[in-house]
């Protein structure tokens, strides 16, 4: 997705990261979560079994889960959305959107935090070629956020600017890691322009996103410093879809029980595989894999 720029995004020849100036085309008053002033549009429920995608953005693609309030807790969390839900089912979650405010669709197979703006997988463990093990667990922004197209400084809500900086600078999100071996920024490109570009685009989000965690680990009490990394996953391989945001996705990657010098790219292919951890986003879907360790 690297031949289309927004604004005063980054520029084709210039992928230079510098600091939190380099997000100064952000408006810092956009919140990254809308308000909820009515109910679901009457379809919004219904399911589709067409592979194609025509929506213009994440948030018109029929989810396959919703945000609901655990009762009693006021804790937000992902249910699977009923093949044929009551109207009752359906009213009791248009409550919870007008009190808790819309966050849009969700994956029911993450655990959501930061009241549901982060999603997280399971803890996955896989070996090198030599038996050494790491462990690892996938965070990804909401569905309803992707990089916008050809961007490396724009992350989008919906289509709409997001705050950048509100949701990957927070010392609240990356203070979980501090008590991990390592932290890796993801970077991915959907299919449209150049491959070689696509490469590079993708490179930098992982860099933006490692140096962001970079700055926040540095603060870990305890004597604990992860080390942080960037894995530039490329270009997505799949063309036939209109929709790209999902190819897009915000995605970190926390390490955990790493043995002395486990080659980290192969435990992490041997633990995820053609696994789909996170829906409509497998690491066997992009064209590279290429881990290492960030500098500034």
């Amino acid at each position: 997705d690297a031949t289309m720029f927004f604004g005063s995004d980054v520029n084709a020849g210039d992928y230079t990261v510098d600091s939190l100036a380099f997000y100064s085309d952000m408006d810092a008053s956009v919140s990254p979560q809308n308000d909820m002033t009515g109910a679901f549009p009457a379809d919004y429920f219904l399911t589709t079994t067409s592979d194609e995608t025509t929506s213009a953005t994440a948030q018109d693609a029929k989810p396959s889960g919703v945000f609901a309030n655990k009762f009693g807790t006021g804790e937000l969390y992902c249910v699977k959305i009923p093949e044929n839900p009551t109207s009752d089912w359906i009213n009791s979650r248009a409550w919870d959107n007008q009190v808790f405010g819309d966050r849009g669709p969700c994956d029911p197979n993450l655990e959501y935090v930061d009241q549901g703006t982060w999603g997280r997988s399971v803890l996955v463990s896989g070996v090198d070629t030599e038996g050494r093990r790491a462990d690892f667990r996938f965070y990804v922004l909401n569905e309803r956020y992707a990089w916008a197209l050809g961007s490396a400084s724009r992350i989008e809500d919906a289509g709409k600017p997001a705050n950048f900086g509100a949701l990957l600078g927070t010392p609240e999100f990356f203070s979980r890691v501090c008590s991990a071996d390592g932290v890796m920024g993801v970077g991915a490109a959907s299919y449209e322009g150049e491959t070689a570009s696509n490469h590079i685009l993708a490179g930098t989000r992982s860099k933006v996103i490692a140096g962001q965690a970079k700055t926040v680990v540095s603060k870990c009490e305890g004597g604990n410093v992860p080390e942080v990394y960037n894995l530039n996953l490329g270009e997505h391989k799949k063309d036939d879809v209109r929709d790209t945001s999902p190819q897009r996705k915000v995605v970190v990657i926390v390490v955990r029980n790493s043995e002395t010098g486990v080659n980290l790219t192969e435990a992490l292919k041997n633990a995820v595989g053609e696994t789909e951890l996170i829906d409509g986003f497998k690491l066997a879907d992009y064209d590279l894999l290429d881990i290492a360790t960030y500098t500034e």
